[in-house]
């Protein structure tokens, strides 16, 4: 049964490996990035208390001292674009959590985070409190811009 819907724009779904994931996001348009869920709530206070609750294998190897694999943390609302200090804001609402290794912004074996927030519009909603809060580990990210890639505004055509 699919709980996605205006309201509600993220689908959540059990995939028994990261490869099946990958695989899904692969051949899809329409998915952005599959997150592995690590925490979700209303609040932050929320998110960091599922955060602690999350199975220790799944966060073993991030929150170890021993990890040095380079890590990023990206900040996303859907329903509204967050400034750069937003984003920060969110991202030092996570730091509780203590992740290890280095941070970078590029680097081949990069592992990266998502805050997702779950906004509405400013019109609906004017104070920009998210409803809906979600933090995870990126498994993969959907073929989303070849929608841009193929819209018959930049295609080239033979005419006249």
């Amino acid at each position: 049964r699919s709980s996605a819907s205006l309201e509600r724009p993220f689908l959540r779904c059990w995939f028994p490996d990261d490869s099946k994931a990958k695989l899904v996001a692969s051949r899809s348009a329409l998915i952005r990035f599959i997150i592995e869920l690590w925490g979700w709530g209303s609040t932050y206070d929320e998110v960091l208390e599922k955060i602690s609750g999350a199975p220790e294998e799944r966060k073993k190897k991030y929150l170890e001292d021993g990890h040095c694999l380079p890590w990023r943390m990206d900040a996303f609302a859907f329903g509204r674009k967050l400034s750069t200090a937003e984003q920060e804001d969110r991202r030092n609402k996570i730091a509780p959590i203590n992740l290890k290794g280095p941070i970078k912004m590029r680097h081949e074996n990069l592992t990266q985070f998502y805050i997702l927030e779950n906004v509405q519009p400013p019109e609906f909603n004017a104070s920009g409190i998210p409803f809906h809060v979600y933090f995870g580990r990126l498994v993969a990210s959907g073929i989303y811009d070849i929608i841009d890639k193929m819209t018959l505004k930049k295609r080239n055509f033979l005419g006249p």
